[in-house]
């Protein structure tokens, strides 16, 4: 059952931002279609550490990306982070994102 999971948010870390950039006419999928698709895996039971944390990563990557008015500069960004975050110590926030930090995992979920 864990590998469906591992399968599904692979998946989710490799489409979501360039569905986000879109084109000319905006997002593929927007923020909201992403946001319900995480929150149906944080639904799930018996989810490990790291399937935790790479889901609260992605919440967070949407949260920029929301917080930055959808702009292609915002896409920029949420890729920079992304990259910062796999390869910590490369960025100039070190080590600072190698743990999980439950932030978004914490925030209220939206009425289904």
């Amino acid at each position: 059952m864990g590998m469906f999971f591992d399968q599904d948010i692979a998946h989710i870390a490799r489409v979501m931002v360039p569905a986000l950039a879109g084109d000319l006419g905006g997002p593929v999928l927007p923020a909201e279609y992403w946001r319900g698709r995480l929150h149906e895996l944080l639904d799930a039971t018996h989810l490990t550490h790291a399937q935790l944390c790479a889901l609260d990563s992605l919440l967070l990557q949407l949260d920029d990306f929301e917080a930055r008015g959808r702009s292609r500069e915002s896409v920029s960004a949420a890729r920079n982070l992304d990259n910062a975050r796999r390869h910590p110590g490369a960025g100039s926030r070190g080590n600072a994102s190698t743990f999980c930090d439950a932030r978004a995992l914490s925030r209220e979920r939206p009425p289904a």
